[in-house]
């Protein structure tokens, strides 16, 4: 169960990304989940915890990280077979694995920012 699995899909008119992200960890003390949801831009990843397992079901509790919201309450049906076309945004097909994710050969550098490129305040 382990692995990278998503909904991500841009959207036609827009090109904005739309949908949700979750990995999911195997550690000594359980499975860590972490969730990010697009929505135009990406909102995450958070960490969500009180998590269930059943099947191809999981639930958990997303702290939205301001002191106003309370925990949401979220269910993730996962396919863990190839990515498919299927436009249901609610059904998180696996990408990657937990090795593949965290392969050396996936990591890109980032470009060197020129100090005439920041953006002053």
């Amino acid at each position: 169960m382990e692995g990278l699995y998503s909904s991500v899909k841009p959207d036609t008119a827009t090109g904005d990304l739309l949908g949700d992200e979750l990995l999911l960890v195997r550690t000594t003390l359980g499975v860590l989940a972490l969730y990010t949801l697009y929505g135009g831009a990406p909102f995450g990843p958070l960490p969500a915890d009180s998590l269930k397992m059943h099947a191809d079901t999981v639930t958990g509790r997303v702290a939205w990280g301001t002191e106003f919201s309370e925990p949401e309450s979220k269910t993730w049906l996962l396919d863990r077979g190839e990515q498919s076309d299927s436009s249901d945004l609610r059904r998180l097909h696996r990408q990657q694995s937990l090795r593949e994710f965290l392969d050396p050969n996936n990591s890109r550098q980032c470009p060197a920012t020129r100090a005439n490129d920041r953006i002053g305040f």
